[in-house]
């Protein structure tokens, strides 16, 4: 179970409740090429993977699905391509 997750996006930061196995929020993407950093700190260190799914659903493009996986805490960012 995490013990905190926020993901950010053009400056914006958005915390998630980490005590479902479920979460969802609203963040705005903005241009063709938006950066998402997504950070997910775990309540007990392991040294097993742990990993993360993170669904996307930009207006006017199909949704997006990403896998983010690490060894301890997730890092990582994500580089989107919205073409029209």
């Amino acid at each position: 179970m995490p013990a905190e997750v926020s993901i950010e996006a053009g400056g914006a930061v958005v915390s998630l409740e980490p005590d479902s196995a479920e979460s969802g929020g609203m963040l705005k993407l903005s241009g063709d090429h938006p950066t998402i950093f997504i950070t997910i700190r775990w309540a007990k260190p392991s040294d097993l993977p742990r990993f993360a799914k993170l669904t996307l659903e930009p207006a006017g493009h199909p949704t997006l699905r990403r896998t983010f996986d690490a060894i301890g805490d997730i890092e990582d960012v994500w580089e989107l391509h919205l073409h029209p």
